[in-house]
């Protein structure tokens, strides 16, 4: 779901190469030549079958050096153009004081059903839609309806995936607790569909991790990846496959997997860690929708939990995550759980690490942040986090076409912290120790320099042609 893509398991027989569509650049202006032999959309893909231009379109995505940019018949700055008026409908539907008529989203429908893909927030602006929360043209209203259906059917696969998982450590005697996008679309959103995800977050206590996982490999999960600092699993459930069907639509049969956790701690890169600490059995919160032996996180835990995920995946932050983030924020105002979240979060870690989810959240919508935290955790970033929140936005936060230096490093703190940093960047933890793992993260990397994707500051001008 989401914007979250798997290149692993797309090599389909019989791929063919299509060169039906122009790349949108702008509306209405002609585009160049040398750029209209591109991969077809397929928007509506409800075939048993995976898109067959997926492969073509990750093989062309390598070869200009963003690897995970994968729509040639969209120019980013058309991308970039709609996930504006994405974040700009999201902020309107989110103001406290909304009234009068309701928002209007206008963009290209090619470049909508993109954004609408990579922002996580195609099926919550089709139920604005729905309910007359949003207006938009038929075309428009086409895309994010779409988005909507899918989002349903595709949160059905995940409510019975959850029971299967659930069931088996059920019957071992493991309680468990589902976090972060699992339990918010259960409890922030109107509906689970409105909260895509490629991945059910589970937690259990380290003591018993072996027996979970034991009882995931009975119930026919498959085992993906084990990491051991934090530890966690990853699952893939009884008969599913590794390929994507689609790439502009959260397509139930998208890869799902259970990320099995023993702990909350998030690293930052060698640089530091965020850690809340595991909740007690009285900090448990009832779930809707759920299994009876699944609880969630109480409030507190899971801002922190979301503020440092967020945070963390600054590159990839889908705008949905803010979304989650003004949804719980407003519940802990209304709670008056402000002062207990800002207390966790200090004992956490570094109060510096949660600023981009901050300072993103609280522009997305400033009633949703307490502003003594916000402050702190300012006033304690370094200066160049807070130069690169500065130049983004919430719904260009993620920046699927090339990276900034600035940004890689925007973590440390002074010269031992830039030292790990440095050696976290030459032998990263997402090569897991793989010699041939590495060698593609190279290969990709020297794409992205020989393509110019690679800035020294997030907010100098780009000048490949990709958008910003």
């Amino acid at each position: 779901g989401g914007g979250k893509g798997r290149e692993r398991g797309l090599a389909l027989p019989g791929t063919r190469s299509l060169k039906k569509l122009r790349p949108i650049a702008k509306v209405g202006r002609p585009t160049p030549h040398r750029q209209r032999e591109r991969p077809e959309m397929h928007l509506d893909d409800g075939r048993a079958v995976p898109d067959p231009t997926i492969p073509e379109r990750f093989a062309w995505a390598h070869r200009q050096g963003h690897p995970r940019y994968v729509w040639p018949e969209v120019e980013p700055g058309a991308w970039t153009a709609a996930c504006r008026s994405v974040e700009a409908a999201i902020a309107a539907g989110l103001a406290p004081d909304a009234s009068g008529p309701p928002p209007h989203l206008d963009a290209h429908p090619d470049a909508l059903a993109v954004a609408a893909f990579t922002t996580g927030c195609g099926a919550l602006l089709g139920r604005w839609l729905e309910i007359g929360r949003l207006s938009a043209p038929a075309p428009a209203r086409e895309v994010l309806l779409r988005h909507l259906d899918y989002g349903r059917q595709r949160a059905d696969r995940l409510s019975r995936v959850l029971e299967r998982a659930a069931e088996a450590m059920a019957t071992e005697g493991v309680d468990v607790v589902l976090f972060k996008g699992g339990q918010t679309a259960r409890t922030l959103f109107d509906e689970p569909a409105l909260r895509p995800m490629a991945d059910l977050d589970l937690l259990v206590r380290p003591a018993v991790l072996d027996r979970a996982e034991a009882a995931l490999a009975r119930a026919g999960f498959d085992l993906q990846i084990r990491q051991r600092e934090p530890e966690r699993s990853t699952w893939a459930p009884p008969g599913s496959r590794p390929d994507l069907h689609s790439v502009h639509v959260p397509h139930p049969d998208n890869p799902l997997t259970v990320d099995l956790h023993a702990s909350l701690a998030r690293s930052y890169y060698g640089v530091g860690v965020v850690d809340p600490g595991l909740p007690g059995s009285e900090a448990r919160a009832p779930l809707p929708d759920a299994p009876a032996s699944v609880a969630g996180l109480e409030d507190a835990r899971l801002w922190v939990v979301l503020a440092a995920h967020a945070s963390e995946d600054l590159h990839n932050l889908q705008l949905v995550r803010l979304v989650e983030l003004v949804l719980l924020g407003r519940s802990l105002e209304r709670s008056g759980a402000w002062g207990t979240t800002s207390a966790l979060a200090r004992r956490a870690g570094s109060l510096h690490f949660l600023y981009p989810a901050l300072g993103l959240t609280h522009a997305l919508a400033p009633d949703a942040v307490d502003p003594g935290l916000l402050a702190e955790a300012r006033s304690a970033a370094p200066a160049r986090m807070v130069r690169v929140v500065a130049s983004l936005t919430p719904g260009t936060a993620q920046r699927l076409q090339g990276l900034a230096l600035e940004e890689r490093f925007m973590w440390a703190r002074g010269p031992a912290e830039i030292a790990r940093r440095t050696a976290h960047m030459l032998v990263p933890a997402s090569a897991g120790g793989s010699p041939v793992a590495l060698a593609r993260l190279y290969r990709a990397r020297a794409y992205r320099l020989l393509r110019g994707r690679v800035r020294l500051r997030t907010d100098q001008p780009d000048r490949t042609g990709a958008g910003s």
